[in-house]
Parts: C-alpha cells; sequence; structure tokens
C-alpha cells in the first residue's frame, strides 16, 4: 500500500482538558525530576473514557467483550469518514442523514463521523451540548453490519439521555467506539482510509485510551 497522507485523530492527554463531566480529572505529574533525580517520570492517573478513547461491549453490556479482547480486525480496518457537520450541534444524527451516505458504507468497514462539534475543542459549551446518534440511526449502522463506529463528540450518546439506548444497541452487537476523535477527522471528510485505532490493553475492563490515526492511499 502506497500511502499518501497519516493523520492523527487523537486529542492529547494533559491537565486541565475537557472530560465528560462527572468523570475523573486527568493528573499528570513528575514524580522524579531531571534536575532531581536524573530521570523523568510522570504519574498519570485517568478515567478509561478520557480524551480519545474506545469503549467496549462491557462498558453497558455484563458479560460483553473487555477492551483487552476486541478482534484487531475491527480495530484496523477501512473506514469511509462521513460529514455530518452541517447539523446544528447538540442535534441529533438520525436516519434520514445516514441514509444520504447508504451507498458509501460497505459491510465490515467502519465508519467515522465528522460533526465539527471537535472544532470547538477547549470550549465549556461542547461537553454537554455535543451531536450525537440518535438510537433508531444506531440500530441502522448494525444493519449495515459495520465494524466501528467513531465520532468527533464526548459521546455517541445525548447528553443526560433517558436511557443509553445508542451505547446498548451498537455495543450489544459488538461494535467498538471511538469517541472524542480530534478536529483533523474534517481533512479527510469523504475520503475512504485505512483505520487504525489501538487503545491500551487495559485487562477486563470498559475502555481505555487509544491512539487513532488514519492513513489515505495514493
Amino acid at each position: 500500500m502506497k500511502i499518501k497522507e497519516i493523520i492523527d485523530l487523537s486529542v492529547s492527554l494533559e491537565n486541565g482538558m475537557p472530560i465528560y463531566p462527572g468523570d475523573p480529572t486527568p493528573d499528570f505529574k513528575a514524580i522524579r525530576t531531571l534536575e532531581e533525580h536524573g530521570v523523568l517520570v510522570t504519574q498519570m492517573q485517568l478515567g478509561t473514557h478520557t480524551g480519545t478513547h474506545m469503549d467496549a461491549p462491557l462498558h453497558f453490556i455484563k458479560g460483553g467483550e473487555p477492551i483487552d479482547a476486541l478482534d484487531f480486525r475491527k480495530l484496523v480496518t477501512e473506514a469511509i469518514v462521513l460529514d455530518l457537520s452541517y447539523k446544528e450541534m447538540g442535534s441529533a444524527i438520525t436516519v434520514d442523514d445516514l441514509e444520504k451516505f447508504s451507498d458509501k458504507i460497505s459491510e465490515g468497514n467502519g465508519v467515522l463521523l465528522y460533526t465539527g462539534t471537535s472544532k470547538h475543542w477547549g470550549n465549556e459549551k461542547i461537553l454537554r451540548n455535543f451531536t450525537y446518534i440518535d438510537p433508531r440511526a444506531a440500530q441502522w449502522l448494525v444493519e449495515k453490519k459495520v465494524s466501528i463506529v467513531g465520532i468527533d463528540c464526548l459521546s455517541v450518546e445525548k447528553y443526560k439521555a433517558d436511557a443509553p439506548e445508542t451505547h446498548k444497541t451498537l455495543l450489544s452487537n459488538n461494535i467498538p467506539l471511538i469517541e472524542t476523535l480530534s478536529s483533523n477527522l474534517e481533512k479527510i471528510t469523504g475520503e475512504r482510509v485505512l483505520l487504525i485505532a489501538l487503545p491500551l490493553k487495559i485487562k477486563g475492563r470498559d475502555a481505555a485510551p487509544a491512539r487513532v490515526i488514519a492513513i489515505t492511499p495514493l
């Protein structure tokens, strides 16, 4: 495969970064320094859903796959990047929205949704007001037999939804979720890419921060 470009779709993990309301506050601090110890060692404290991260089925499904057991064929896969940035921020991505791209979505491939929310990264308004996937649209993606779904928002679910239907619909069908993709996703809207999304290998857990890149072929 000849590579045209490699796009980093991950946000940086750092003190003071945006987090989903109620999640643990990330804390990075040096416990050894070059000046005092001759070596730099950093201690980090963070939740499994911090920054660009991946949700495993276990996040909402009892007995579901944990993050360390996900099939690599879902994490390294062809994916289409859809431009949903015309949607008002805070509104739902519906079946009608996805139907417009029906001919571009292939069975076994990933779907990455660019909503434009990520362009406001660092602004507090996106913590509670972000575009999300309607549960019926989630079911539509299940019926399309996609392998993985990603979005440039803190969650695929409406903030304070009555029930986590979108998460449960996708995760119960073993479709991992990538949340909080970076605004670099805008650079590849409409393109078919090789997606590489590798979460930290945390044994038996619900989710993990991930380094996510997209490779565009020549």
